[in-house]
């Protein structure tokens, strides 16, 4: 597996880690700054496959099973995240 390295300025990573700390208050997590930066760099890069499953899960649906939906293409991001 690639290993890639970053910089960060002390200023940046400070705003990144205010960023990092409302995300664990809002999602029970208690990532650091370099797992939310995998994190997320992992959701980019299943991005456009997550949106093309969550329009078909949508429309198998229906309106009327939109939260039922919603719940489904969280559970298809995780399986996608895991995948990676």
């Amino acid at each position: 597996m690639p290993d890639f390295t970053i910089t960060l300025s002390d200023a940046a990573v400070a705003k990144l880690q205010a960023v990092v700390t409302d995300y664990n208050r809002n999602n029970g997590t208690s990532l650091t700054v370099k797992q939310w930066l995998l994190l997320h760099l992992k959701k980019e890069a299943i991005c456009s496959q997550l949106a093309e499953e969550a329009s078909r899960i949508t429309e198998e649906m229906g309106a009327t099973l939109r939260t039922q939906a919603n719940a489904a293409i969280l559970a298809k991001e995780q399986e996608l995240l895991a995948a990676l």
